[in-house]
């Protein structure tokens, strides 16, 4: 036996228990003992004391007055009988532990309230979102939650607020007709739970205005695709955003991405679109119930083509061969069937012209196609010699005298060290020396490759 020292801390730890589920404040907890015990939950969580009392052993001695002898002969301080339900020896009964945490908050009192259901719009489209202010009446301000239901959507629970709460419903989510809302108030320990309804007229939601947002104005090469797409916002006669809705797109000039888009929940359809020709073009996008079309201004510019003359080569004394060329960087799968007219090619070679590199020069000419510019790129002839000339041989015999092998050659040289050219004196015969000079010679034939530079250095004592 304790009495309130035994029975109010271990009432403090099932209240701890309770309030650590709970995560917050508790308030008078008074208020929702008597509601379970009042509540389908009282017997779960009270156990009523049916037998006994809570009168106690005593001391005639020391209590003459108060202690009782009964037929034992135990003398009795007089207490409380118990009885079923409520009494003076047990109050509601012992206590389990366990439903007493769990079923926390779930009796409601039995004060009746009045739920009031007031949407923002007795008419709206499935395009609109509809707000729905919920009052329940009662003072003190009823707490718990309400949650709405109705026209296929059900919402989650929204907690009150001095009495009150607003729930939103996304646009699309009521049935379309005639809607009947219930607003389902959860009770609390004072107040029994309680309803409330509105009705509201949804519609299907139409297409009133279908607006270019972006993509026009864009300039692209004839080829290539735009850099943003082209996107356009359907809203209904409200100004609300319409997912779902066909957008149909058109042009000349241009490849689409589809003829066709639908709108997202941003309200927006888009495709893209790459120049097909050259110019100032134009996409209409039309949506079924909207008068006017959305349009949109494109400019494509003229690709590039590349012409590059071909490099050539020509053995020595032979005629110049037919100079070619090369057309790349042709786009949207062109071939050179789009091109008319042709390329000039010149070069300052000509037959009979000495071995070596000569340029090939490549302009326009009357080449053109309607979606293009050129660039040229010049090219290369080379001839070629005929062989090398062999490099000259020389004899000292108080002369130097110089022979060559290759037939029809010509042998030039200088005396001064200096390297000789066709420019330098040609050999005739045997060159008279005085003792101190450094002779050089080459052999030179047309057609060939000039042979090495030979050099003698005058010995001759």
């Amino acid at each position: 036996m304790g009495g309130t020292s035994a029975a109010a801390p271990a009432f403090a730890g099932m209240l701890a228990l309770v309030q650590q589920k709970a995560g917050g404040r508790l308030g008078q907890a008074a208020a929702e003992l008597y509601a379970l015990a009042n509540s389908s939950y009282g017997s779960s969580v009270f156990h009523d004391v049916t037998v006994g009392d809570n009168s106690v052993f005593c001391n005639a001695y020391y209590y003459p007055s108060s202690c009782t002898q009964v037929a034992s002969g135990w003398y009795f301080m007089t207490g409380y009988n118990t009885t079923a339900g409520y009494d003076e020896a047990t109050g509601l009964g012992s206590v389990d532990a366990t439903n007493l945490v769990n079923d926390w908050g779930m009796a409601t009192g039995s004060t009746a309230t009045t739920v009031t259901v007031t949407p923002a719009s007795s008419a709206i489209d499935t395009a609109q979102s509809l707000s729905v202010a919920i009052k329940v009446s009662g003072s003190p301000a009823p707490t718990g939650t309400v949650a709405l239901s109705g026209g296929g959507y059900t919402s989650a629970a929204a907690a009150l607020a001095s009495g009150t709460a607003t729930i939103t419903v996304p646009a699309g989510k009521l049935a379309v007709g005639a809607d009947t809302l219930t607003a389902s108030y959860s009770g609390d320990n004072m107040y029994s739970a309680a309803s409330g309804t509105a009705k509201v007229t949804v519609a299907t939601a139409v297409p009133a205005s279908a607006t270019a947002v972006s993509g026009s104005g864009q300039s692209a090469v004839y080829g290539a695709a735009y850099a943003a797409p082209l996107a356009v916002v359907v809203k209904d006669s409200h100004g609300d955003l319409l997912p779902g809705v066909t957008v149909t797109f058109s042009g000349t000039g241009l490849k689409l991405s589809s003829a066709s888009a639908v709108t997202g929940t941003n309200g927006q359809a888009s495709i893209t679109a790459t120049a097909a020709s050259v110019g100032n073009l134009t996409v209409a996008a039309a949506t079924a119930g909207v008068a006017k079309t959305a349009a949109f201004a494109l400019t494509a510019t003229k690709a590039t083509l590349t012409v590059t003359a071909a490099n050539a080569s020509v053995a020595y004394n032979q005629n110049i061969p037919s100079l070619t060329d090369t057309v790349t960087g042709f786009a949207n799968g062109d071939t050179s069937k789009v091109l008319s007219g042709a390329p000039v090619e010149t070069t300052t070679a000509k037959k009979g012209s000495a071995p070596g590199t000569y340029p090939i020069t490549l302009t326009q000419g009357t080449l053109a196609a309607t979606d293009y510019t050129f660039v040229t790129v010049n090219g290369t002839l080379t001839i070629t010699p005929l062989g090398t000339v062999t490099e000259p041989a020389a004899t000292q015999t108080g002369t130097i005298t110089i022979t060559e092998a290759t037939s029809g050659a010509t042998i030039y040289y200088t005396t001064d060290g200096s390297t000789p050219t066709t420019s330098s004196k040609a050999y005739t015969g045997p060159i008279s020396v005085s003792g101190s000079e450094v002779v050089k010679f080459i052999a030179v034939k047309a057609g060939y490759t000039t042979s090495a530079v030979r050099t003698v250095t005058d010995a001759i004592q």
